[in-house]
């Protein structure tokens, strides 16, 4: 099932819903990369979180591809939503697990959400800007220019006053079982 409360311009009306086949072989081998129920033993069976699969999401903008890409190679670590997108109490947490989908709909990514945040447009903090950008710009003004531009023009129309919430991630496993970009050695 395709997540409809994920960040960042995600299109929760994806050309198609995931292939239920693809999203569970993409899982079994990502849940041991996660290290899901190394420390309980088998005898206990294992964990709701173990059996089913995280929420599935995808940008669903026109520069999906581009936006995945980068956040497979390590540039691009955080993602941007409108409050209101989120059913009440349904913010990601940190620790919390999702699947990247590409732009044809197939799991390529399993993230782990390490830091989330809810502000106004206004008061988003430059670290995150930067984290949603793959070249960030020197300067704060432009820096803020290039995230408007870039990530909430995604989002449609939004004031400074508006909320939203900002979620930064690592990749934890990629499905073509490359490393992660920054030369770290995958949990």
């Amino acid at each position: 099932m395709v997540d409809t409360t994920q960040p960042d311009g995600c299109d929760p009306d994806l050309s198609g819903l995931p292939d239920p086949e693809a999203l569970r072989a993409f899982w079994d081998v990502a849940r041991v990369h996660a290290r899901l129920g190394a420390s309980v033993p088998s005898y206990f069976g294992p964990s709701t979180l173990e059996v089913v699969p995280p929420p599935a999401w995808g940008f669903g903008d026109e520069e999906a591809a581009a936006r995945t890409a980068e956040v497979l190679e390590g540039l691009v670590t955080g993602a941007t939503s409108r409050l209101g997108e989120h059913a009440e109490g349904e913010l990601p947490a940190v620790g919390s697990l999702s699947i990247l989908l590409d732009a044809h709909v197939r799991p390529v990514a399993l993230l782990s959400t390490t830091a989330v945040q809810v502000t106004a447009v206004a008061q988003v903090p430059p670290a995150h800007m930067a984290a949603e950008l793959a070249a960030v710009p020197p300067d704060p003004a432009a820096l803020r220019a290039a995230w408007l531009a870039t990530v909430v023009a995604g989002l449609g129309p939004v004031a400074d006053d508006d909320l939203l919430v900002l979620e930064t991630f690592h990749v934890v496993h990629r499905a073509d079982g490359a490393e992660r970009a920054d030369g770290a050695e995958r949990p």
